[in-house]
């Protein structure tokens, strides 16, 4: 009889430390990860970029803006267009970070994306995970080849180190210089319902 006691308040003692360790863990929330929250200048909050979506031709080089057409989840998702123009001051990929607090560290990082690639572009995703400034895990994902449909994304983050305060999320719109780029041709990377587990 004792020993089928002390099976069972073991058992009772895995599932409450799991249940906890589970739960801190679906707790962490990317601000502003599902879109929905833009200033009046119609920027991500919480988010920096370099682009400038109020700036009109011929300076509108990046460009990521809220997008209400094409969404997975809310109202809105982030749309990342690679925009050549003007081509004398050369080009860039559109980017957007987000550094956020968070001492839980997180197994995977998960998103719903599309995209319209075009020539021999790339788009990306990825994650680092912070430790007084310096990176100690991390995860990334990229593709090269466009995807029509709202698409779940896992990315894996390494497991390296449980001591950490922040992370960094990094969303690259494009990547490689192609002379035929034009606005109306150009690689399209949408980016929506981000969050961690």
């Amino acid at each position: 009889m004792k020993k089928y006691l002390f099976l069972f308040i073991g058992i009772l003692f895995f599932v409450n430390v799991s249940c906890k360790k589970d739960q801190s863990i679906i707790n962490v929330v990317i601000p502003n990860g599902d879109f929905e929250n833009w200033d009046w200048l119609q920027f991500p909050q919480n988010w920096k970029t370099n682009s400038c979506p109020p700036c009109t031709p011929p300076y509108e080089m990046n460009i990521a803006q809220e997008d209400s057409l094409e969404v997975y989840h809310g109202k809105y998702s982030v749309k990342l267009i690679y925009n050549l123009t003007p081509p004398i001051l050369g080009a860039a990929p559109t980017w957007l970070k987000n550094k956020f607090a968070i001492t839980d560290h997180p197994n995977n990082l998960h998103g719903y994306i599309k995209c319209n690639i075009h020539g021999t572009d790339t788009v990306y995703i990825g994650i680092k995970l912070l430790n007084r400034g310096v990176t100690v895990d991390e995860g990334n994902w990229k593709s090269t080849v466009t995807i029509n449909n709202w698409t779940l994304v896992n990315i894996p983050i390494s497991q390296s180190n449980s001591t950490i305060d922040s992370a960094l999320i990094t969303i690259i719109g494009g990547k490689f210089k192609d002379s035929t780029t034009t606005m109306t041709n150009s690689t399209t990377f949408w980016v929506d319902n981000l969050f961690l587990n």
